[in-house]
């Protein structure tokens, strides 16, 4: 086995293993697959990509540490339903982190919220990303409004942030195409958060 496929075999190994661990109920039909990519091509150096369509997790070829290679597939496995670094993808990162710190993976908690902090801009960063064409900023920002407005509308939504941007209900969403798919996967997300017993009793 040459040096390549030993790193492939690591990062196969490092995704089984941190489903079972931190994400036992996600993807239970095993349909996710992880697979390295020389640098240069979708994944950055030293770092991934999550495609949500394929159910694929690029990761670079970059050799690296346990904890660093944990929190890279962690990061990525973060982002299977959840665009940007918003407020529902931090949740995510830092449940890991209790996790991992519970579990005794004192370092790699650490990372997590490292990683964490390293996303903390503010609104006004966001929006300047959004006007300069970054559709991963909004599609993050709509996730974290439903997390503190729940119960808001698709349409009412559609309206505050094309008055944001200042464009019309109609332009935005032409230029932002899967912001409702964005907002029902959100959705559906928050409804197995706020009935976890419930909805775990209708998948058994």
């Amino acid at each position: 086995m040459g040096a390549k496929d030993r790193l492939g075999q690591k990062h196969i190994e490092a995704f089984h293993e941190i489903k079972r661990l931190f994400f036992p109920r996600w993807d239970l039909r095993g349909q996710w697959r992880v697979r390295h990519q020389t640098p240069g091509g979708h994944a950055r150096l030293g770092g991934g990509r999550c495609y949500s369509e394929s159910k694929l997790i690029l990761l670079s070829e970059v050799s690296m540490e346990k904890e660093e290679l944990w929190c890279l597939i962690i990061h990525e496995i973060c982002h299977s339903s959840i665009s940007g670094h918003g407020k529902r993808w931090k949740a995510r990162m830092r449940k890991a982190a209790e996790r991992a710190k519970m579990l005794g993976f004192e370092r790699l908690g650490e990372k997590l919220l490292k990683n964490i902090d390293g996303y903390n801009a503010d609104w006004n960063e966001i929006k300047g990303d959004w006007i300069h064409g970054f559709p991963t900023a909004v599609y993050g920002k709509i996730e974290d409004i439903l997390l503190d407005c729940p119960d808001i509308t698709y349409t009412i939504l559609v309206k505050y942030l094309a008055r944001e941007l200042c464009l019309s209900p109609k332009e935005f969403r032409k230029k932002y195409k899967r912001a409702r798919k964005v907002f029902d996967d959100a959705k559906k997300e928050m409804t197995e958060w706020r009935h976890p017993i419930k909805n775990s009793l209708l998948k058994s």
